[in-house]
């Protein structure tokens, strides 16, 4: 269970590595699979951009914080903004989804 002052508690999974989102609200670290405004389950973000709960959209409202230069695809490799394809699985960094920090 996750508390947040003000809010109600709901359950998380502790296999779920934690993630940072800029939204509306300020810097949010949720499980991966959370949304960082409703926290309600929403996996696969970078190909599903828009919560199917409170309309989160990444790139809109909400944008992925690389402030570590660890890959958000596969958590294994590196990406930077000079160099914004992993080198581990590929993936590359879209500027729209993403801040660096």
């Amino acid at each position: 269970m996750s508390v947040d002052f003000g809010k109600e508690p709901r359950c998380i999974w502790g296999d779920s590595t934690p993630q940072r989102y800029v939204v509306e609200d300020g810097i949010q670290v949720v499980p991966h699979d959370r949304c960082p405004t409703c926290w309600e389950l929403w996996d696969f973000k970078l190909q599903n951009p828009t919560c199917s709960h409170c309309g989160t959209t990444l790139g809109e409202n909400c944008k992925v914080l690389l402030d570590t230069d660890e890959c958000p695809w596969c958590q294994e490799g590196k990406v930077t903004v000079a160099k914004p394809r992993c080198e581990q699985c590929g993936f590359v960094v879209d500027p729209r989804i993403a801040v660096w920090g």
